[in-house]
């Protein structure tokens, strides 16, 4: 089925601020099935949905995210003011555990749930793993984690988490040994970081996750290479275009 091979990254964020409740339930509503979000801590060590460690690009403010308590953080703007202006500026930073009423009403949707790796440097794998593990539980089948962390997946894997994933940052980490004692369910790679040519061959049973792509053309080729899903921040747009397309 084409929406369980596409996955809406940062939400519908080509037409939302990224990584905002609006962007997830917006995403939801164009079909996805599949949904990546970021996650960073606040000063308090709670689960903030949010990509960069500094509030500058989305939030237009000259602070760290670790530096705000969540109570502070959730009383800023998520606007991402450079690409929309003040179009969103009522669009508020969300708590992780703000999706789970989201996840509930949809049975059909899995979450990729990316721990940054800032909020492991900050406050350690454990209690960060603690932390999710804290909000995610009473949906934790319907969340995946993920992370460039490697190490943090494994103790999420040897913690009995369903269902894990890791980004890799080149094509030959696939056959790093510290990877495959991990047994990822899935593996994410950018398309930059992926030979020109030939197919997507690898000794891993993960499902292969190729980031970030922009159209239905694009998208047709990484499936005929091999990539499992895609992920776009045009998953509107790629839901629509590929609809009537085999694949």
């Amino acid at each position: 089925m084409l929406k369980d091979r596409l996955v809406a990254h940062r939400g519908y964020q080509q037409l939302y601020p990224e990584n905002t409740l609006l962007a997830i339930e917006k995403a939801i509503e164009a079909g996805a099935h599949y949904i990546e979000i970021d996650i960073q801590f606040s000063s308090d060590g709670v689960p903030m949905i949010y990509h960069d460690a500094t509030l500058k690009r989305v939030s237009g403010i000259h602070k760290d995210v670790n530096r705000l308590t969540a109570g502070e953080l959730v009383q800023l703007t998520a606007c991402e003011p450079k690409r929309f202006g003040d179009q969103f500026s009522d669009v508020k930073i969300s708590r992780l555990s703000d999706v789970l009423p989201l996840l509930k009403k949809h049975p059909e949707v899995t979450l990729f749930v990316e721990i940054k790796e800032d909020g492991i440097y900050y406050l350690g794998r454990q209690q960060v793993l603690d932390a999710i593990h804290d909000v995610l539980h009473p949906l934790i089948g319907q969340c995946i984690l993920i992370s460039f962390d490697r190490e943090f997946i494994l103790l999420a894997h040897q913690s009995g988490w369903p269902s894990v994933g890791v980004v890799v940052e080149s094509w030959s980490d696939l056959s790093l040994s510290s990877l495959k004692a991990i047994h990822p369910d899935y593996l994410f790679i950018s398309h930059k970081k992926i030979p020109s040519e030939g197919l997507l061959e690898s000794n891993s049973s993960a499902e292969l996750v190729v980031y970030e792509i922009g159209t239905a053309e694009a998208a047709v080729e990484w499936f005929r290479r091999g990539a499992d899903m895609v992920e776009s921040f045009n998953i509107g747009g790629l839901l629509h275009d590929l609809s009537h397309r085999a694949l």
